[in-house]
């Protein structure tokens, strides 16, 4: 039993050994580049990420048809498909496109004056963001 101790014992003053030596050295640098671009970089205005999937829904519309449809975060666009497989119609805000348009970061969208909120583009409408939607002019329900 003595005969199996004394070779565990050194290897294990081997490997505390070795783990010592790791902390003291320092790192090595590799390289030493500049980026070519950071100077552009740093004078660069910040970019707005897009918006992220906040919910996603399926409405049955008055004349029996589905759509499908996607809400954004921050409510600036919602993606509309009639079927599943399609890809989505992107519809915007309307009150967040004219306050784009008009440069007004001031203007409030309709949803915080306590009105719905109206998508639209590619001849396409959507109003609301809850259980019961109005699409091309037909309500719709979750």
């Amino acid at each position: 039993m003595k005969n199996r101790m004394i070779p565990l014992a050194a290897a294990s003053l081997v490997a505390l050994a070795s783990l010592a030596a790791c902390g003291e050295s320092e790192p090595t640098e590799v390289g030493n580049m500049a980026d070519p671009q950071a100077e552009e970089l740093a004078d660069a205005e910040p970019v707005d990420l897009p918006p992220m999937e906040r919910a996603s829904n399926s409405y049955r519309c008055d004349d029996g048809s589905v759509v499908y449809v996607t809400f954004y975060t921050g409510d600036t666009q919602v993606g509309v498909r009639g079927d599943r497989a399609e890809p989505q119609t992107i519809l915007q805000n309307e009150a967040a496109a004219e306050t784009d348009a008009e440069g007004d970061a001031e203007a409030e969208a309709p949803a915080e004056t306590g009105g719905p909120i109206t998508f639209s583009g590619e001849g396409q409408t959507l109003v609301g963001t809850g259980d019961t939607i109005t699409y091309n002019g037909q309500s719709c329900s979750a």
